[in-house]
Order: structure tokens, then C-alpha cells, then sequence
């Protein structure tokens, strides 16, 4: 087999070969600072800042998940030690012991906006169930476009959102990016037309949000038989960041769509990248939604995603302990309508057991048609730990498939060929484009968790 990579564009903006293998760095700062505790909360205390964490549990909940993962240990200190790590690491991304984002005080992990009202509710057409006949959207589904937000806060991610947007417009779909100002347009587009991006295809929304993290907060399309006929899923993002939540309306009151309401009456709290849907009426989320969602039983959960997306048919996964996010979309993926892919670590590993788990349930699980789905594993890097307490989850399922094109997360380490590999033997007739993901990842997100596909509506 012969691998058909986008090296034109890939290895101009990767330049792999000037980020070292992250995990090896830090795993060597580790070494030197072994049980020495001072030097150890010197190193928190100067690790690198992350603009958006994607997602942060309560700091006891996090400093239970590292005990029990042996990592206090492998670090020479005891529990209470471990706690103060964990205390200074959260104090360093401006995050609150319960994981929310900090408004005063030390640099917020992520901007806060003040709520707007989009339209009034009575001048969107709300509805507690898609119209009949109406289907979840896939992602292997032809594109009409795929929505993102410019990272305008985040400039060290701007070369890799240049080979982002240039991939989706070159696939044929448009690039529609959200910015907060008329201004910020403007820069984000000088920059992209240094780099050679055609902005033919380029759609600017201004209107302002929170995060990069779209795919979370963004709308689950959803789609009738006829070109006109689509709607929107409009799901519960974090109350912290309302201007995000705002986002599946806007797209909606845009062209006066339908807007599946679970935000009220039928309140369900999920992000996007934990609901992986095959469009024939089966849907993939993980227990984390359950938790998200205390005091609702997790049937009644289950009954609401599932009628929202038109999905009778929902696999529950588990969730691994140490990604911060939970989301499906860190370890598996659908690739078509009956194979799905899914993340395999070494035994070694926290999580390999509860990968082991996922692969066997899936297997056992019919997709929407009522076929056994077909079951592809992917090798999965080990785990390291940024800052000694952060867990990174590096993950080759969180990618995009854009028509004739699949970007896919890469790290510059060996790991890497397999993996782009495997796309390839999976997508014969796209152009696997490899993307850096090292400046994103330790933020608990890559390519996936930024984007969101729009299907061309009207197609099977």
C-alpha cells in the first residue's frame, strides 16, 4: 500500500522536526526532580499556560484519579504532597478547586463573556423532537462546510488553523469561522493570505464566544429529505460560558431552522465531542454524560439524547479515567455507517482495560441499520504528564473527515506512521493530511474538538 499524504502542505506548516517528543521532555524534568518536593512544585509552578482548557474536573476528584493511577508515587511523594501539586497546577491555569475558570486573580484558563440573548425564544421555532423523517448528520457525510472559531486568543495555533481552513476549502466545503469583532476578521484574514490560503470559500460570522472548542458548543446538525430541510440540536454547554452556549441559536435564528430544544424542559449537559452519531439511528456517548447530569436518571439521559438525534439505538462507553473530557471522541470514531474506530493502549496503561471494555461493547453493539459494527483499533500513545500532573491524551481518533480530505492529530513521534497508515488503508480514495497537534493536546482537545461539520443537506 502506498500512503498518500498532503506532504505539500502538511510538512510546510508541521515542522515536526523542531518540536521535540514532548513526552520524552518532560519525562527527563520528572527524573531530575524525583522526590524532591520543592523542585517538583517549581516545576508546576513554571509550566506552561493553557489558554482554554477544554475541561477541568473538581481538584479533589483530580487528585483522586492521580493516586489512583500511581502517580504521586512514580513522583516520590505522598498524597498530601500530590494534593499541593495538583492545588498549584490548577492555581497556574487560573482554574477554582472546582474546575471552573477563575474571573479575578491569576490568568483565567478561559475568557468570560457576559451572556447575550440571540433572539427571543417564541421567534425560534422550538420543538421537544426532530419532524418526522429527519436523521442525525455524519461525518463522513458530503460537506457543504464546517464551522470554526479563529483562535484570535491563542496565537500560537495560527499557522496550524492556516493549514485547517486551506484543507477544508481546498476539499471543496467552505471554511465558516467565527470572530468576535470586525476587527479581529480583518487580522485573521491578512494572515491567512500570508499563507497562501484562498479565502474564496472563507464565511465570517461575527459573534462573539468563549472557547475554540466549537465542537462542543456547537449545533448537532440535523437533516430532512429535501435541500432546504435541516435543523438544529441544541444541547446544554457550561453555564460559564454563555456566549458559547449561545452558539446552536444563532446558527439556527441565521435562516429561521428548527431548533431541537434539550436546554429547558428536557435539559440534557454534554458537549459535542461526546456524541458520535452513524445517521441511521444509532449514537455513541460515554458515561460521563450521566455525571454531568446529577439526579436524572441515566435512562431518562439516555431517552434524551437519543430522540433529540433521532438515535433509538445508544452504546454507552466507559470513561477513561485519566482524560479530563470523557468525550467518545478521544478514543473512537466512526469512519462509515458500519465501521467504527477505536483507541488501543498498551497494557501497561491507566486506561487500557476500559479501551479493552469499549472495543468489546461496540462489538457487540449494532449500528443503526442492525449490523454488528465493525471494530478497528488504533494504537494509542502512551500517556505523560505536562507540568507532572496534567495528563495528556494524545489521540489519533479526534480527526476531521473534510469530502476528499482527513486531517488527523500527529505528535513528530514514531507512533505517528501507523496511525496515518491505518487512516489511509481505511480511506483509500482521501488525502490523509497529518496536522501538529502538540500546541493544542495538553488542553485536552485537537482537531476534532475545534470544528464541526455542516453536511451538504438533501444528500443520503
Amino acid at each position: 500500500m502506498t500512503c498518500r499524504f498532503l506532504t505539500a502542505v502538511a510538512l510546510a506548516a508541521l515542522c515536526l522536526t523542531a518540536h521535540a517528543d514532548e513526552a520524552a521532555r518532560w519525562q527527563q524534568v520528572e527524573a531530575e526532580a524525583r522526590g524532591d518536593f520543592s523542585r517538583l512544585l517549581a516545576v508546576v509552578q513554571a509550566a506552561p499556560l493553557h489558554p482554554q482548557t477544554r475541561q477541568a474536573r473538581p481538584l479533589a476528584r483530580q487528585v483522586e484519579v492521580l493516586e489512583r493511577a500511581g502517580r504521586f508515587a512514580a513522583l516520590g511523594i505522598d498524597r498530601e504532597q500530590g494534593r499541593e501539586l495538583v492545588a498549584a497546577w490548577y492555581r497556574r491555569q487560573g482554574l477554582n478547586p472546582s474546575g471552573t475558570p477563575m474571573t479575578t486573580g491569576a490568568t483565567p484558563a478561559v475568557r468570560v463573556t457576559p451572556a447575550e440573548p440571540v433572539a427571543p425564544a417564541a421567534a425560534l421555532p422550538l420543538a421537544s423532537l426532530p419532524p418526522a423523517g429527519y436523521r442525525a448528520g455524519r461525518e463522513f457525510d458530503p460537506l457543504q462546510a464546517v464551522l470554526l472559531r479563529w483562535p484570535f486568543d491563542w496565537a500560537s495555533l495560527r499557522d496550524e488553523y492556516a493549514v485547517l481552513v486551506k484543507t477544508i476549502v481546498d476539499s471543496g466545503a467552505e471554511a465558516r469561522i467565527w470572530v468576535d469583532t470586525a476587527r479581529q476578521r480583518t487580522a485573521a484574514e491578512r494572515y491567512l493570505k500570508g499563507r497562501n490560503v484562498s479565502l474564496q470559500r472563507v464565511v465570517w460570522k461575527v459573534e462573539k464566544t468563549d472557547t475554540v472548542w466549537l465542537r462542543d458548543y456547537g449545533p448537532s446538525f440535523i437533516y430532512g429529505a429535501g435541500a432546504s430541510d435541516w435543523g438544529v440540536v441544541d444541547f446544554h454547554y457550561y453555564n460559564s460560558r454563555p456566549a458559547d452556549d449561545d452558539t446552536p441559536l444563532v446558527v439556527a435564528a441565521s435562516e429561521g431552522k428548527t431548533v431541537v430544544d434539550r436546554q429547558v424542559a428536557d435539559r440534557v449537559f454534554t458537549e459535542g465531542g461526546n456524541i458520535s452519531t452513524d445517521g441511521h439511528g444509532a449514537v455513541l456517548f460515554s458515561t460521563r454524560t450521566y455525571t454531568k447530569n446529577p439526579g436524572v436518571a441515566p435512562a431518562v439521559i439516555d431517552e434524551r439524547i437519543g430522540s433529540a438525534l433521532s438515535a433509538p439505538v445508544r452504546t454507552v462507553l466507559l470513561d477513561p479515567s485519566l482524560d479530563a473530557t470523557g468525550h467518545v471522541d478521544m478514543f473512537s470514531k466512526i469512519v462509515d455507517a458500519r465501521t467504527v474506530l477505536v483507541a488501543q493502549y498498551d497494557a501497561d496503561e491507566t486506561d487500557h482495560a476500559v479501551l479493552e471494555t469499549n472495543a468489546g461493547r461496540l462489538a457487540a453493539a449494532d449500528n443503526g441499520s442492525g449490523q454488528r459494527w465493525n471494530v478497528v483499533r488504533i494504537r494509542q500513545p502512551d500517556v505523560y504528564y505536562e507540568g507532572l500532573v496534567n495528563p495528556v491524551i494524545r489521540t489519533y481518533t479526534n480527526s476531521l473527515i473534510v469530502n476528499d480530505r482527513v486531517i488527523v492529530p500527529v505528535y513528530g513521534i514514531p507512533d505517528d506512521a501507523a496511525a496515518l497508515a491505518l487512516y489511509q488503508s481505511l480511506f483509500p480514495n482521501r488525502t490523509i493530511v497529518p496536522l501538529n497537534a502538540n500546541g493544542i493536546i495538553g488542553s485536552a482537545g485537537a482537531w476534532h474538538c475545534v470544528t464541526m461539520e455542516f453536511p451538504v443537506p438533501g444528500r443520503p
